[in-house]
């Protein structure tokens, strides 16, 4: 077989590979459900889809610019900001698609008004820039923020007072007291009006087969944060 002919053959291969492989599904979403355990509930329920779970922001959004999945699942202000992508689907805890946030920290509870002065521990789902802006919305002064990539991460920050407090989920509270043993004081905080978790798609004929997944499986939402979509 001539070179030409080779790569001509080699070259064919890889288009019909492309072309019968499935549709791509990026997500991310810190929880306390581990990616790789979210990753196989998921490759399971969407059988058609070839899913890829992250672990940190950065490697989400590098691979959704070299590889334009046909679908991600991820924070509402990530999905924004992904150019080609509609949302589809917002996701709903408790009824609503936006939720409340809450500052934990040990001993006595955080004076919100001296905030400027303070270090804030977050999970990383929105990078650093993103991180600051998103915390900001919160507070008339801007505080310092410390990120991390997991919820467990969290708590060593309290504990060796590498900040002040942690702004997490108001839903995570119960999952940090079940990991721990130490007193924690919570000071609620307005509702993020950014909202929860979002499906987007770039071909709107596989929708069908991502929201029929999602709705027949309670455990797979529970695992990514919600109770069901809308």
């Amino acid at each position: 077989m001539g070179r030409t002919l080779l790569h001509t053959v080699i070259s064919l291969v890889l288009l019909l590979q492309g072309a019968f492989a499935g549709d791509k599904l990026f997500v991310f979403y810190p929880t306390p459900a581990r990616p790789q355990t979210i990753q196989k509930e998921l490759a399971r329920s969407c059988p058609d889809f070839e899913v890829t779970v992250f672990g940190r922001y950065k490697d989400f959004v590098l691979r959704i610019k070299r590889e334009s999945p046909a679908a991600i699942i991820a924070h509402p202000l990530i999905v924004d900001s992904c150019r080609g992508y509609r949302t589809e689907k917002k996701g709903l805890y408790a009824k609503k698609t936006n939720e409340s946030f809450v500052l934990v920290s040990l001993g006595n509870p955080v004076n919100t008004d001296s905030l400027r002065a303070l270090t804030i521990g977050v999970i990383d789902f929105l990078g650093r820039n993103g991180m600051q802006s998103f915390v900001t919305q919160f507070f008339s002064n801007q505080p310092r923020i410390k990120r991390v990539t997991k919820l467990e991460d969290l708590l060593p920050l309290l504990s060796f007072n590498m900040v002040n407090a942690i702004l997490v989920q108001e839903r995570f509270v119960v999952y940090l007291k079940s990991i721990s043993k130490r007193q924690f004081s919570v000071v609620a905080l307005p509702e993020s009006q950014t909202g929860i978790l979002s499906i987007a798609t770039r071909k709107s004929t596989i929708l069908d087969q991502a929201c029929k997944a999602f709705g027949e499986n309670k455990k797979l939402n529970t695992m990514l944060g919600v109770d069901s979509w809308q």
